[in-house]
């Protein structure tokens, strides 16, 4: 509701999510959902970001707390789910941590929404380059030169450019 919200009150910044969590609390079909509908009231200004999670927001609700591979291979998997549903149609989904039978979004995003996936090391980072549109650096990221120039190998020319932290004008929830 917070996006929508900002969205209303503003004409030009760019609007999305760093920290949406589709692992565990947040299914994919909702996060799909929620941003093809601000896509279709915002068109081109909302963007979607996602991350493995932490500890800190999923322990207090009774989630276990697993490897960060385990959590990788679900958000790979969500964000193709996620995909699937933008692009239309019914999907039909049984993989190794989601199910969907006849899942669908009857109003699809106006333009794409680009998904941008949360970074704290190279290894997301290169999840991002592989899976992403763009790179979300975490604080951590941002501030260690290592990672940064980690960042311009992991990504393609047009991905890096699409580093969220260059953006003016943009704003995360």
């Amino acid at each position: 509701m917070a996006l929508a919200a900002l969205g209303q009150r503003t004409r030009q910044i760019l609007l999305g999510t760093s920290l949406t969590c589709p692992v565990y609390r947040y299914a994919p079909t909702v996060i799909a959902q929620a941003f093809a509908t601000l896509g279709n009231l915002y068109p081109g200004r909302i963007f979607l970001g996602l991350d493995v999670g932490d500890p800190i927001r999923e322990a207090p609700s009774g989630d276990d707390w697993v490897d960060l591979r385990a959590r990788a291979e679900r958000l790979v998997e969500a964000v193709a789910i996620i995909r699937r549903l933008w692009h239309g149609g019914q999907v039909t989904h049984y993989g190794h941590h989601f199910h969907l039978r006849d899942a669908q979004i009857i109003e699809l995003p106006v333009r794409p929404v680009p998904l941008y996936i949360v970074a704290h090391d190279v290894p997301g980072m290169s999840l991002a380059g592989r899976y992403g549109d763009g790179l979300i650096p975490s604080a951590r990221a941002a501030c260690d030169s290592d990672l940064r120039a980690a960042s311009s190998d992991r990504l393609t020319p047009f991905k890096a450019a699409t580093c969220l932290s260059h953006h003016r004008g943009s704003s995360c929830i």
